[in-house]
Formats: C-alpha cells, structure tokens, sequence
C-alpha cells in the first residue's frame, strides 16, 4: 500500500511538471520569447512546485474536513450508544429470588461452591475418542436419561445428536425443581386480577450452535412437557431466545435488569441457560483446531455441560423472599488476548471490579470471595490468581477464588449462568457480598456484585445512572 501511494505521488509530479513546461514552452515559442536564467528558474522550476504544494494543502484540507465528518458521526453514535447502554443498565439492582444449578461438579449451587475446594483431575470420557482413538478428558453429569427424553421428542427430532438430548433433560430437570419449588408461592401472592395473566416470564437459553428450527422444536417440546405437570399459558409464558456465551449473556442480564424496574408490574422472569459439550462432531472440531484439551495441549478446551437458572425481579414488587441481589453487570474487552505472548494480567477485571464497587458504595475490602469462570487452562489461572491477589490482598488467592471452570469444563451460557446463582447462593448464606468474574472468552471480560438483600447499597455514584 505504502509503495503504490508513493508511485502515485511521483507520476502526479511528473505529470504536473510536465503540463507546466509544455504550456510555458508552448507560450515563448508563440511570442518568440527568449527566457533568461530567471525565467527558467521561474516558471519552469518554481511554478510547478508551487502549483504541487498547493494541490497537496487542498487534498490535506478536505481529507481533514472527511475525517472530522466521520468523527463527528462516529462520536454521535457513540453518543447514542452509551445513552442506550445507560438506559439498558441503569443504577437499579434485580432480586435474586431463587437459583439452581446442574453440573458436573455439583447438582445445586451450594455443592458447586464446596466442590472448587477440592477439584479432581480431568477424567477420559468412557466413550468419546480423538482421531488417536484415545479417550476425550470431559466433565460428564452422571445420571442423564436421554431415554426418557426420546421417547417425549417428536418424529422429526428422534435422530438428534446425543448432546441435544442431554441438554434437554438438563433443561426439563432444572425447570421442574425450581416450579415446583418456587410457582405456588407465585400463585399465593398473586391477586385475583393477576390471575389470568403471566405470574412467571420464564426465558430458555439453548445452545447457540442450534438452527432456528432445532430451537423450534426445542422450545414447543419443553412447552409441552411444562404443561403436562400444570404450568402453562397463560399463568407461564414460555420463551426461547438464542444467545451466545459471555458478552450476551451480561448484555441479557442487564436488559432485564432495566426491564424489571421500570415496568414494576413485569412478572418475576426465570432466566435458564443450558448446553452439552459432550459432542463427538465437536470434539472432532475443536482438535483440528488444536483447542481440545489433553496432555499436549494444556491450554485446550474441556468438554463439559450444565445447566443454570436464576429467578429475577424488582426488589421489593411480588411479596417473594429475596436471596440476594444482583447489580449492573460491568463489560470491557482486554487490549489484547489473553493467552497471546507478553500479555497483561488482570488489568481490565481489576478496572471492571473497582468500578463496580464505587458505583454502588462498597468498600474495596467488600468481597468476600470471587465467583468465576477460571478454567483448566493456564493462561485464566494466572489472570484469576493474580486479580485476587490485587483485589484481595489480605487473602489468600486459592480461598479467595472460586473458579467454577475447573471442575467443569466448557458449558457455554450456562456456566456464566452459574456465577449468578453460586454467588447469590453464598451472598444469602453469609449476607456479605460476592463478585462475578467472567474471563472464559480470550478478550471479553465482565464483572457484577451479589450484595445481600437486607443491606441497600449506597446511592450508586453518576458512574451508573
């Protein structure tokens, strides 16, 4: 590029030369003038370089007018796009009035946060096999029943990939302990007004590699088997939304945040995310890849799968128990991938976390423990370990940081899911606050605060509103 805009500049000259001596030349001879040294000098050295000069301060002006056009465009999207981004995450809090959580390491948030003290090594998986025919480390949930779930699949659905049907039963599995736990307590705190319209919002994240019309009938199969055990329209209303891991799932979190309270009559929303990585094709795909974890690839991605749910709301507008609540999720990208040479370490999460502790007045020493998604891989270790050792100087790093990850490989949504649900697990045990730390993703990083229901934070700083 450099050399052709250099090759364009010489031939402008030549030319510009050229037209300049060839009319002045042309002039003399037709006037039988004979030039002196200085007129040669004049018009045939002087004049071009004068005419260059100025043809060169008229494409400097109006590349520089172009430029601040587009600036100012540029700055009014901006502009736009922060009024949004204000607008979707404003300084209101969300109840957390319920949780749960299925994984590989736990079967509720209470034993995934007791397994990150004592995390086993990576186990072969029993039947996936690289194209070395040895066997795939993965974190596999025992007890899936996939039979119970063919048998409820319609036709057009019955020759689906094995993780299809695991994410499903997860799904089913998830969605039934919390309604029966949670629905009749809706019911009794619903007016009689309320009756006929939705006392539940409950929205599916189904794995994004899905197709329109796998999620079709994904969704019509779980509307299905909801209804079969009572909860159906118009007192549930059922949606699937498809939506990709890390940025979005903090991008959903915080619309319903905005959501919620500025429509107070919203009915409590049930956010589900769940999704298996125990997929042959896949597992295939990530080792062309050189992603998939194993003894020559420390840095590769374990297969895993779960699911997680969080029950949200407007604090203090349907009478329910509040476990916890959960603030803005702050979201910035790193400079530069994190597993690249010569990378920073943690900059961007400890920027992320002290803005979140200014905006809603908690004191740098608040948290008690860090929930996050740090995984197998070397390179999130060292970001996590080194972030606690800045955020919580006065602990130790290892107790300080619960890093989901570990125990459970790759769970797309739903592992960020269960940050939510672990941290306002241990926020309503322990009635201190608990920060989200999401670095899975080499260059997203998103950080939020689960503070204790019975203590309001302070009057959050303009930072938020």
């Amino acid at each position: 590029m450099a050399r052709h805009s250099l090759l364009r500049s010489f031939a402008l000259a030549v030319l510009l030369f050229g037209a300049v001596w060839v009319a002045v030349i042309a002039y003399w001879r037709m006037n039988n003038h004979v030039p002196s040294g200085a007129d040669a000098a004049l018009y045939l050295l002087a004049l071009p370089l004068i005419l260059l000069g100025a043809f060169v301060l008229i494409r400097l002006g109006l590349k520089t007018a172009k430029r601040d056009t587009q600036e100012t465009g540029e700055d009014a999207a901006h502009s736009d796009n922060d009024a949004d981004q204000e607008s979707v995450s404003s300084a209101h809090t969300l109840s957390v009035l319920a949780v749960h959580a299925l994984f590989a390491s736990g079967g509720s948030p209470a034993e995934l946060a007791e397994a990150t003290k004592d995390i086993p090594p990576p186990m072969p998986h029993p039947v996936l096999r690289d194209s070395h025919g040895m066997p795939i480390f993965a974190a596999e949930i025992e007890g899936i029943d996939t039979e119970a779930v063919d048998t409820s699949l319609p036709d057009t659905a019955q020759g689906w990939n094995p993780s299809y049907k695991r994410t499903l039963w997860l799904t089913e599995t998830l969605a039934l302990r919390l309604l029966e736990a949670h629905f009749e307590a809706l019911r009794d705190t619903a007016s009689s007004a309320q009756a006929q319209t939705p006392l539940l919002q409950v929205e599916w994240l189904p794995p994004m590699r899905w197709n329109d019309a796998e999620r079709k009938v994904a969704h019509h199969w779980l509307a299905d088997r909801l209804a079969a055990h009572g909860w159906a329209s118009p007192q549930l209303q059922l949606e699937t939304r498809s939506c990709a891991a890390n940025a979005c799932i903090w991008q959903r979190l915080n619309e319903i945040n905005h959501a919620c309270n500025t429509s107070l009559t919203a009915p409590p929303h049930l956010l589900m995310a769940s999704d298996s990585f125990l997929d042959e094709t896949l597992c295939t795909n990530w080792e062309t890849q050189n992603r998939l974890y194993n003894a020559r690839r420390p840095e590769g991605v374990l297969p895993g799968e779960g699911a997680a749910a969080v029950m949200l709301a407007a604090p203090g507008t349907h009478g329910l128990t509040e476990l916890a609540r959960l603030s803005k999720v702050f979201v910035a990208e790193r400079g530069q991938a994190v597993d690249m040479p010569q990378r920073l370490q943690a900059d961007t999460l400890r920027d992320l976390i002290k803005q979140t502790l200014t905006a809603y007045g908690l004191d740098d020493d608040a948290p008690a423990r860090l929930v996050s998604d740090t995984d197998l891989r070397a390179s999130r270790n060292g970001e996590a370990l080194h972030l606690a050792e800045q955020v919580l100087p006065e602990r130790d790093p290892i107790d300080a940081l619960l890093a989901l990850g570990v125990g459970n490989g790759e769970c797309g949504t739903s592992l960020a899911l269960a940050l939510v649900a672990v941290a306002a697990h241990l926020t309503g045990d322990s009635q201190q606050p608990h920060m989200v730390v999401s670095h899975a993703d080499p260059l997203i990083r998103a950080v939020g605060a689960v503070i204790p229901a019975a203590a309001e934070p302070a009057t959050p700083s303009p930072s938020l509103a």
